[in-house]
């Protein structure tokens, strides 16, 4: 843990606090009982209050903007009574902005951070893995996916690789009640070319890599009209973070999610 004052010795400005919503929409359709295609489009919109030194003062920037369009094809792999095993095989396509521009501590405006740009500016592949498993009332899961960075953006700079492994358990009490409880871990790779800054902790590529533990509590419903949709709440807490920073670290995340099939 370093303190702000501690950050402004080396840097001429530093992030102190994020907040970020995204809204993600998704469709997903099944041409043939072995393949299903699938599209996700995120809306994301993101507040940083910063901090500058010499002398001191607070300001804040903002994004807001569509994100990447993921493109997944989901196969199943294995599937037998109880159990079953997919394979996702996707790429993002980068309509996402990467050149968003906020106020700098000297008043001017600039280019905004890493994190703060709403895409990675490349097309990226998105392989994936997903087991889950069932018997009578209780049912478990695990992912695997990736995100692969392979060549750089217009602005000159690749995005490190993402990786996230997460499990789950969950108990269904009722036909349309379920409560789930999710461990996570998530890694962020460093930016490439690495490059020395002294402005932002945020526009050093060398700090922005780190791992993260979460773990979550959700409750899912199952609603008794229109073909009984599904809608779920899940909040998680981070209880390991090792960052390679100095960055923000990661407080909570409420993620709350309505499906319908038909």
């Amino acid at each position: 843990r370093e303190s702000t004052s501690e950050v402004l010795q080396t840097y001429d400005e530093t992030p102190h606090e994020r907040d970020l919503q995204v809204h993600l929409f998704g469709l997903s359709w099944a041409p043939h009982r072995r393949i299903t295609l699938s599209v996700k489009l995120p809306v994301i919109t993101q507040k940083t209050e910063v901090v500058g030194g010499n002398p001191r003062e607070d300001f804040h920037t903002h994004s807001s903007g569509i994100g990447d369009l993921q493109l997944r094809a989901l196969v199943p792999f294995m599937r037998k009574r109880n159990e079953s095993l997919q394979v996702e095989m996707g790429l993002t396509a980068p309509t996402g902005s990467i050149s968003e521009r906020g106020p700098s501590a000297d008043g001017t405006s600039k280019h905004l951070s890493f994190p703060q740009q709403l895409g990675s500016g490349t097309v990226d592949l998105l392989p994936g893995l997903v087991y889950r498993g069932r018997w009578q009332t209780l049912s478990w899961g695990f992912l695997a996916r990736g995100t692969f960075r392979v060549y750089e953006n217009t602005k000159n700079y690749r995005l490190g690789n993402d990786y996230l492994v997460s499990g789950w358990l969950a108990q269904s009490w009722t036909d349309w009640m379920s409560t789930s409880l999710r461990l996570s871990w998530a890694r962020r790779e460093g930016i490439h070319p690495e490059e020395d800054t002294t402005v932002n902790p945020e526009d050093d590529p060398k700090r922005q890599a780190g791992d993260v533990l979460d773990v979550g509590p959700g409750v899912n419903f199952k609603l008794p009209f229109l073909g009984g949709p599904r809608f779920g709440v899940e909040v998680t807490y981070p209880f390991f973070q090792s960052l390679k920073g100095p960055q923000i670290e990661r407080d909570w995340q409420v993620t709350a999610g309505w499906q319908w099939a038909f």
